[in-house]
């Protein structure tokens, strides 16, 4: 928005000497010489009028209107009539201090067409009602031309003198005592500002505009435009100066170019190509840096030209995926999505690619306009998960043989105890009587571990995946059976989806499992929602003997417990997949309370 400006209204030509624009090459005669001869010294000069002396006096003056005027109309015969016959007298003149304003004044109020400048009483210059004109009309286009600014306009001697400005500033103004000077009044300074376009503009002729930025003292940026006036032959009579301070947008500008200079790294360094497409009938550009899957500034005036370019590259089971997402963007049924794709190399092979995508500006219809992505080679990635894969599944299997042959190990284990049970040896207190209990306590203790360990042997193996936590809920119901009829439990979690591990209903079946077997008197399990600022919060809390508080802290670790000892541990790790924690914070006697606090990208509603 411009800035108003309430200081009073001054022209230019109020504060420009009559000097500057006056005629300094005059013609003298003397009272008594023929018309015809004062006639031919007005040719001779090419000069419109001649001034008539007698004695270093001025007595008259003579223009060309009084040579077509008096003479032909009188019917004067100029080779015989004195030019003291149609001469003007009295002059009217005017002070060289004196300004083209006071010089307009002065025309107008005594309806003449020029007037002489005198100098301690000697006429040293003419102006003429043109020059003034031709002054202000000047003035009026160079200002037409820098009316878009809203800065400082001044207008400048050869001295850097400010003869006119448009406000006044903090450094100064012209309504002081003595000279103020350009740099003065912008910056405070004592002496010109380096690279000041204004010494350019005064010494060089013609109508060029210089234009530089300027730093201060105070280390404020200014961007400085100097339009040089010509006058009567291109000899430059001074400056009309526009100054605006543009610290602020040069500081935005040096910002934003860090930020793509960071942005440059980090897409550089990460092996990141990035694109840029409109969609909008305009054609479509795709402007890429990297190499992943276009050339260097691809462009492509369209859909099928696009795929077209795809078509020998892209792997024939994937062009489907790609055309299903540009697709869902352009017709507005997406504004965001990703797929994996995979793209033939040079001298064959395949590389598999990750194109995320995001509608950046849209039409009034909901159509895409503006589409902007990356393309992210994840290869080795991919090679990296997949060896994984393969290891995770040899040592599953390697863990599914050794767990049967232990648990055969274990039947045999507790078929011996109960043979030795029927023949009476765990019958009284003898010594062996106990080492026998043991051993099958023992062997129990194993086989529970041991088939814990079947039901926790896909832990981050699979993906994470989105999950209802009422459907989950209810599963985990359906699997206590008649454990759960003396125990009530609600879900207030109606559409509430959580991403996490595909395991992670193991760990809601046994904060529920928790509740029952150690809630004591528990009567009603509680598993509730909340969306806070900083993330979502999963409440499951009961109402039985809850947890002391010198173990809050110690149920979470490994091996602490009455049964395997591994049931909140591994609960915390799956949680922590995905970025999920706990902690319980019920109040002792009064019921368990576990808060699983979720990040705003792992939880949604549908």
């Amino acid at each position: 928005m411009i800035p108003e400006d309430h200081s009073p209204p001054v022209t230019i030509a109020a504060q420009v000497l009559i000097t500057t624009v006056m005629t300094k090459d005059l013609v003298f005669v003397s009272p008594d010489v023929s018309i015809s001869v004062a006639a031919a010294r007005m040719a001779e000069e090419g000069t419109g009028s001649c001034l008539v002396m007698d004695e270093g006096m001025l007595r008259g003056i003579i223009t060309e209107q009084d040579l077509a005027r008096k003479v032909v109309a009188g019917m004067l015969s100029a080779g015989e009539t004195p030019v003291s016959r149609i001469m003007s007298s009295p002059v009217i003149t005017i002070g060289a201090e004196n300004t083209v304003g006071d010089a307009a004044d002065l025309m107008v109020t005594h309806q003449i067409r020029r007037t002489v400048v005198e100098d301690d009483g000697l006429p040293i210059g003419i102006v003429t009602a043109r020059d003034v004109l031709g002054f202000a009309s000047r003035m009026n286009t160079i200002l037409q031309e820098i009316s878009g600014m809203y800065g400082t306009l001044m207008f400048l001697d050869h001295d850097m003198e400010v003869l006119w400005v448009n406000k006044q500033h903090e450094g100064g103004g012209t309504d002081g005592e003595g000279a103020v000077h350009c740099y003065e009044l912008l910056h405070g300074s004592l002496r010109p500002c380096p690279g000041c376009p204004l010494f350019l503009s005064c010494d060089t002729s013609g109508e060029k505009v210089r234009t530089s930025e300027i730093i201060d003292r105070d280390h404020r940026i200014w961007q400085v435009q100097c339009h040089p006036v010509s006058w009567r032959g291109g000899a430059v009579i001074g400056v009309i100066e526009s100054a605006i301070e543009v610290t602020n947008e040069r500081e935005l500008e040096q910002t934003l170019r860090d930020h793509q200079n960071q942005l440059h790294i980090a897409a550089e360094s990460a092996d990141v190509e990035t694109w840029y497409c409109r969609a909008d009938g305009k054609g479509m550009v795709f402007g890429s840096e990297g190499g992943v899957v276009f050339a260097p500034e691809c462009r492509f005036s369209g859909i099928g030209e696009l795929y077209g370019y795809l078509q020998p590259r892209l792997h024939p089971d994937d062009m489907r995926l790609l055309r299903a997402m540009v697709d869902g963007f352009i017709k507005g049924r997406k504004h965001s999505a990703e797929v994996r794709l995979r793209m033939l190399v040079p001298g064959g092979g395949w590389r598999w690619i990750r194109t995320v995508g995001r509608v950046i500006e849209t039409a009034q219809d909901g159509t895409a306009v503006t589409i902007a992505g990356a393309n992210i080679d994840i290869t080795d990635l991919t090679n990296y998960r997949a060896a994984i894969q393969r290891v995770n599944k040899k040592l599953n299997l390697l863990a599914s043989v050794t767990r049967h042959d232990v648990l055969n190990q274990v039947s045999a284990i507790m078929l011996a105890g109960e043979l030795l049970e029927m023949d009476g040896y765990l019958d009284g207190g003898s010594e062996l009587a106990e080492n026998i209990g043991r051993i099958l306590s023992s062997a129990g203790t194993i086989e529970r571990q041991i088939l814990f360990t079947k039901e926790y042997r896909g832990l981050g193996e699979a993906d994470p995946e989105w999950q209802n936590v009422c459907l989950l809920v209810e599963k985990a119901a359906d699997e206590f059976g008649p454990n759960l009829l003396s125990v009530t439990m609600s879900c207030a979690c109606e559409g509430l989806e959580i991403y996490a591990d595909p395991m992670f209903g193991h760990v809601l079946f046994n904060l529920i499992d928790n509740a029952i077997r150690h809630g004591v008197d528990t009567s009603h399990i509680t598993i509730g929602f909340s969306d806070t600022r900083d993330g979502g919060r999963l409440i499951i809390e009961d109402d039985g003997r809850g947890v002391r508080d010198d173990i809050k802290e110690q149920i979470f670790a490994r091996g602490y417990g009455h049964n395997t000892g591994l049931g909140l541990f591994l609960s915390r790790e799956i949680l922590d997949i995905t970025g999920i924690s706990i902690r319980e914070c019920g109040e002792f006697g009064r019921g368990a309370r576990f808060e699983m606090f979720i990040p705003h990208c792992g939880y949604r509603f549908v």
